[in-house]
């Protein structure tokens, strides 16, 4: 499977244990995962816990800590504790010595699901494409309604017009480094709209199953990580690009 024209690939690398860190790469400092992904476009960089400054999501679930709180355990699937840092990069620019385990797809809709149609349903995930937080394959692999894409759309492109304003960035740092507001939103959109799309649904869950997964974009995946509204995130073992 080649990566379409007018898609992103970053490559990802999950550093655990002894193993070093590669000689010279910045560590990313700034609001969430989703943002260094869309920085890591450009190029390599290290996510590590401390780098992630307001985002209460992603460090649990990218296995950087231990579950702390019942908000926490509810963030399902993440990766065993033990993570020291994950390394970004262009699929050009990997350092050497390393190699990406899964790479994030970003780019049009329509060219992502023509990708995925391509690499064939058995390379989909199944395990969690019933629920449109964590997958949007669903909607064609087992039978999610057609709203739930009307609303996900709908809410998207509001997210991609508030995005530029300084007072919905103020209260989107503010609401995700609170875990009780973040409790609070989690419950609220889980049941409508994607979240954690880029940490756990193109990163965590590709990592875990073996397959790839396909999503639309949370709030911070716009809001952080400047994605358009009418963009997915795809995440695919590395080994499905190699052929």
């Amino acid at each position: 499977m080649r990566v379409p024209e007018g898609v992103t690939a970053v490559g990802v690398e999950v550093i655990r244990g002894e193993k070093p860190y590669p000689e010279g790469l910045p560590i990313n400092r700034g609001i969430s995962y989703c943002e260094a992904v869309s920085r890591a476009k450009r190029e390599p960089l290290l996510v590590t816990r401390d780098s992630i400054e307001v985002c209460k999501w992603a460090p649990a679930v990218l296995g950087f800590k231990e579950v702390e709180s019942g908000f926490e355990r509810k963030l399902l699937p993440r990766l065993e504790p033990g993570t020291r840092a994950v390394l970004l990069a262009p699929l050009d620019s990997f350092p050497r010595g390393h190699e990406p385990e899964v790479v994030i797809l970003q780019g049009p809709a329509d060219t992502l699901w023509g990708m995925m149609e391509e690499a064939g349903r058995d390379n989909w995930v199944t395990t969690w494409s019933s629920e449109i937080d964590k997958s949007a394959l669903g909607l064609k692999s087992s039978g999610l309604p057609a709203w739930k894409v009307k609303a996900v759309s709908r809410v998207n492109r509001a997210l991609t017009i508030l995005t530029p304003h300084p007072l919905w960035q103020r209260f989107t740092r503010t609401a995700f480094r609170s875990r009780t507001l973040s409790r609070m939103l989690e419950a609220v959109i889980a049941p409508f709209m994607a979240s954690m799309s880029v940490c756990r649904n193109s990163t965590v869950i590709p990592l875990t199953e073996g397959v790839a997964n396909l999503s639309f974009f949370c709030a911070g995946g716009i809001t952080w990580g400047g994605n358009p509204s009418d963009h997915m995130t795809c995440g695919v073992p590395a080994g499905m690009l190699k052929g």
